[in-house]
């Protein structure tokens, strides 16, 4: 990267990875046309000649020919020439957009499988619930012909006794 912010040097990869086709293409371009909004401000704290040639990484965000989003890492140092001034900066570019796609797929995926986690747990607190509702139920369900078989052999019973003494109570008045 030259003093003024153009690329004065680049490899084939480099223009692979921004969509260009050959290096020609990029040469002479600006840094701010490949660069997106935000990362403006990191790329002047590359360029600054205020410290020597001390090697700096940043996670540097570029866009490519179509406007696409690369992720890089994006090491840098300037360089420095013997009477001590600024003549550009150096830079070593790894795409990692890849990986920082993956990483943003495998959130999503933990995302879901603690959604899943959680909805496994809600349906074995209502399948819990369900049963204990349902073993009263069953209880009286099972137990209805037993009762009407009672009542229909006890009626008979308390009619005569009825005729005999007259009305009565069962059980205890609340």
């Amino acid at each position: 990267i030259l003093p003024d912010t153009t690329i004065g040097y680049t490899n084939a990869r480099m223009a692979t990875i921004l969509g260009y086709d050959t290096v020609d293409q990029l040469i002479g371009t600006s840094i701010s046309d490949i660069i997106t909004p935000a990362m403006q401000e990191v790329f002047m704290q590359l360029t600054k000649n205020d410290d020597t040639s001390q090697m700096r990484q940043y996670e540097f965000e570029f866009l490519t020919r179509d406007g696409t989003l690369v992720y890089t890492i994006l090491s840098s140092a300037a360089v420095i020439n013997e009477m001590n001034e600024y003549t550009g900066t150096v830079a070593l570019v790894t795409d990692i957009t890849a990986l920082k796609n993956a990483r943003e797929e495998e959130k999503i995926r933990q995302q879901q499988l603690i959604q899943a986690d959680k909805m496994v747990s809600l349906g074995m607190l209502v399948s819990g619930v369900a049963h204990e509702v349902n073993n009263p139920n069953n209880f009286i369900l099972l137990n209805i012909p037993l009762i009407r078989q009672f009542i229909e052999k006890s009626l008979p019973i308390l009619d005569a006794y009825v005729e005999e003494n007259g009305d009565f109570t069962i059980g205890k008045r609340l």
